[in-house]
């Protein structure tokens, strides 16, 4: 079902002249992450493409803390540059044609984006049906840590959850029998944290660009882990990817 809802998506978007673009072949937790999404975001003025993203994210399979949440999740990303209003109607439409569409169930929530990762921040609009998050709406003032001169706008479709409300999915809960991150010792972790910490700071000095995007995404896959796995000190580490997307933002440009 969620091949078929892809390529109707991809049809619809198509149809008013968006792209298809290239999906992050790292472990993000959302489609915002895309190297792509960043790079074009930062150098170019104007654009319109989509994508589809598979997303983990270690703490949302916990069911009985995070109901209707996945480990692993399906997005539809949509992003313009510049935002424009007519996009979310069109996004409405869309949602009408696949049959979830119904003003009486549609809920918007003020819901503003930011990840300190990369230093994107933006105004935003949780999109709900039958009270489950179905669509996130966000328009976006800065991406690593650079203002925008033209906002970005991005919609991002949850397909898993989509299909769970046109009865095509009946669980959305996942269970991972073959790895228990309550199991995960976090010493290991560590090391393989700041193995990386050093190999970022050694492309950074070089320059490397993509190869330090692609190592600060693997640590913070790794903190996602242990930050599920103890009540560890966030604001240290938050701060330090804070401090990397900065400088990887200096070698884009």
């Amino acid at each position: 079902m969620i091949f078929k809802l892809i390529k109707y998506l991809e049809k619809l978007w198509g149809s008013i002249g968006f792209k298809n673009s290239i999906p992050s072949d790292l472990e993000v937790g959302a489609a915002t992450l895309n190297f792509e999404m960043i790079k074009k975001s930062i150098k170019k003025k104007f654009f319109k493409y989509y994508f589809i993203q598979k997303c983990r994210r270690p703490y949302d399979f916990n069911i009985f803390y995070n109901e209707n949440r996945l480990y692993i999740h399906n997005q539809f990303q949509v992003l313009i540059k510049p935002a424009k209003k007519k996009y979310i109607y069109f996004f409405l439409k869309t949602l009408k044609k696949i049959g979830l569409y119904s003003k009486s169930l549609v809920e918007f929530k003020k819901d503003n984006w930011n990840n300190i990762s990369i230093g994107a921040f933006g105004r935003g609009w949780e999109v709900k049906i039958n009270l489950i998050e179905i669509s996130q709406i966000t328009i976006f003032d800065s991406i690593m840590n650079k203002k925008l001169k033209n906002n970005v706008l991005e919609i991002t479709y949850g397909l898993d959850r989509i299909c769970y409300l046109l009865g095509k999915n009946n669980n959305l809960n996942q269970s991972i029998d073959f790895y228990n991150y309550s199991k995960i010792k976090k010493n290991n972790l560590h090391i393989l944290f700041y193995f990386l910490k050093n190999n970022l700071l050694f492309c950074l000095r070089n320059k490397i660009k993509y190869v330090s995007y692609d190592i600060l995404f693997k640590m913070l896959n790794y903190y996602n882990i242990f930050d599920f796995n103890s009540n560890y000190v966030r604001s240290y580490f938050l701060n330090l990817f804070k401090k990397y997307s900065y400088k990887i933002e200096k070698i884009l440009i």
